[in-house]
């Protein structure tokens, strides 16, 4: 789909020019929460990749990436054309032994289950592929992947969100120790947990996680100078730039990489979740609102029967 969108229009194939084209219009910064600045002494076509940080916190894959702007020192738009790569993002995640949830508690469990906590670079990733690796040799463990999440309307209690399951086998134990892929959708989370039920055998030693994430990368033509790549608006439609006449060609020709600076929250937009009240709030408040009206109507039924009266 990614390289359908950037390469939608085939003109015929010409040498790309590496003076930076004319930048863009100018654009308030103040509507985005995050900054990246970046300078590099590389002029002409260069590239960045982003990271599982700036995949979180714009409007992402799904999104189409739509919030993602480069601005120079004058807030002007540098244009550059987004790529989907082949080869996926991979994070080595930290794992670590972890209490098992007690939702999961049961009897006859205890013993049978081990219990790690994933910890992720950041919350909101898009949907990815975690991959557990271990050392042992012929085995068969159920596993499972989740979260453990707070009561909400629907539980009355610390309950389990299971993410993704699956059977881990590995029964020729001469051809090497073998790994296990799961499935993950949208992780709103920035700690997963992993449950093996280990029946009763030891404990499967787990030797390494690993999540891949899709990989994304910005091309553009560097004009030099600091500049800042913004995201992270909630208003903003897809860039619409010239550059974009010549996204086969650009994908196609060599470019220098950038590496971003670590994330910076600008303050200005504030954060998301900070723009709704919580569910407790909220139902507080509805309370308080449905007692006051029917003090209301109580008071307009006892008037009008004293009317009646009189």
């Amino acid at each position: 789909m990614w390289r359908a969108l950037i390469a939608c229009l085939g003109i015929a194939a010409a040498p790309v020019a590496q003076s930076a084209p004319p930048l863009g219009a100018s654009l308030d910064p103040a509507g985005f929460r995050y900054a990246r600045p970046f300078a590099s002494d590389v002029t002409g076509l260069v590239e960045i990749t982003l990271d599982a940080q700036a995949l979180a916190h714009s409007r992402g894959p799904s999104g189409g990436f739509v919030d993602l702007r480069i601005l120079d020192p004058s807030n002007r738009q540098v244009p550059y054309i987004i790529e989907r790569r082949d080869s996926p993002l991979v994070l080595d995640v930290p794992i670590t032994p972890a209490p098992l949830p007690a939702t999961l508690e049961r009897p006859g469990a205890r013993g049978r289950l081990s219990s790690y906590q994933l910890t992720l670079p950041v919350a909101d990733l898009p949907p990815s592929q975690l991959t557990i690796d271990t050392t042992a040799g012929v085995f068969k463990r159920d596993v499972q992947v989740g979260v453990e999440r707070p009561p909400d309307r629907w539980h009355r209690d610390t309950w389990f969100d299971a993410l993704a399951r699956t059977s881990w086998t590995h029964l020729d134990g001469q051809a090497g120790s073998p790994s296990v892929t799961l499935d993950l959708g949208f992780i709103s989370a920035n700690a997963l947990v992993l449950v093996i039920d280990e029946g009763d055998n030891a404990p499967l030693p787990i030797s390494a996680a690993r999540l891949a994430l899709p990989a994304f990368r910005l091309r553009f033509f560097n004009p030099g100078g600091p500049l800042r790549l913004m995201y992270g608006h909630e208003r903003l439609t897809a860039p619409q730039c010239d550059l974009a006449l010549l996204a086969r060609e650009i994908t196609r020709s060599s470019a220098r990489e950038i590496v971003l600076t670590p994330e910076t929250a600008t303050g200005s937009a504030g954060d998301r979740r900070g723009a709704f009240i919580s569910s407790t709030t909220f139902w507080i408040a509805l309370a308080i609102a449905v007692v006051v009206l029917l003090g209301l109507i109580v008071r307009l039924v006892r008037r009008g029967a004293a009317d009646d009266r009189t």
